[in-house]
């Protein structure tokens, strides 16, 4: 059995190693510690015999922009955009390259949707299609409530992996709202999230989080639930100010 597949059968999802490198013993240091330093960087290069070569120009120049920004070479269309080694940031820089190539600004969320090059070539194609503003990473058990992020974050994939297939895990969308050239209010923007929100599940409780900022947009929607009677059976607030924290501006000579 191949070692990824031996390793899936016996891992989660987000543990299984996206490169292996094969060593004939580990460099250790003077004291016999694990030389970190001198370890050969992985390759992240798709296995030949998996590869399945672009079949049409579009596909062509995905393949492109991802070798650019993967830093790889040989990426065929079926392989995973978090296995040849991304990441939500090198994400970050993919659409921002598809955007400036093809006029079209993908939401984050559609690296889950389409974390190949098939399958976000598919979503290019759709034309006026949108891809949805609150997308599943895993859609689970439908009589489970739902844990709902606000915004993108590669650890939610980590996260919905460790809590099990049956947990349904969403992610709602505002890459559209916090534009600076809009006149809407901090309050009207998470009062359109909830909308979005109510359009999977349109009443509670709700389970919601959020990381950054995000934990404080995730903060203001259970507030605008609440305001309208429904219930937030938690907030989960990860690596954010604690809401209603202001930081004062420093003043001159202090």
């Amino acid at each position: 059995m191949p070692l990824r597949e031996f390793l899936a059968s016996q891992l989660p999802d987000y543990m299984v190693p996206s490169a292996y490198v094969e060593l004939a013993s580990l460099p250790q240091t003077l004291t016999a510690k694990l030389d970190v330093s001198a370890l050969p960087a992985p390759s992240f290069t798709a296995a030949p015999a998996r590869k399945v070569t672009p079949r049409d120009a579009l596909e062509r120049r995905l393949a492109n922009i991802w070798e650019s920004i993967l830093g790889v070479k040989d990426v065929g269309i079926t392989d995973d955009f978090f296995h040849c080694g991304g990441h939500s940031v090198l994400g970050a820089a993919l659409f921002a390259r598809v955007e400036k190539e093809f006029g079209k600004r993908l939401p984050l969320t559609a690296l889950f949707e389409a974390p190949t090059i098939e399958k976000m070539a598919a979503l290019l194609r759709r034309g006026e299609r949108e891809t949805p503003w609150v997308f599943p990473i895993q859609s689970g058990d439908p009589a489970m409530t739902p844990l709902i992020f606000v915004h993108a974050a590669e650890g939610y994939v980590h996260l919905a992996n460790a809590l099990g297939p049956e947990y349904p895990v969403y992610v709602v969308q505002y890459d559209n709202l916090f534009d600076q050239s809009t006149e809407r209010s901090f309050q009207e923007i998470c009062d359109e999230l909830c909308a979005r929100i109510q359009q999977v599940q349109p009443v509670g409780p709700y389970i919601l989080g959020g990381a950054c900022l995000a934990g404080l947009v995730a903060f203001e929607i259970a507030r605008s639930l609440e305001r309208q009677g429904e219930e937030t059976a938690l907030v989960a607030i990860i690596d954010s100010f604690s809401p209603g924290h202001i930081v004062e501006p420093a003043q001159p000579g202090r």
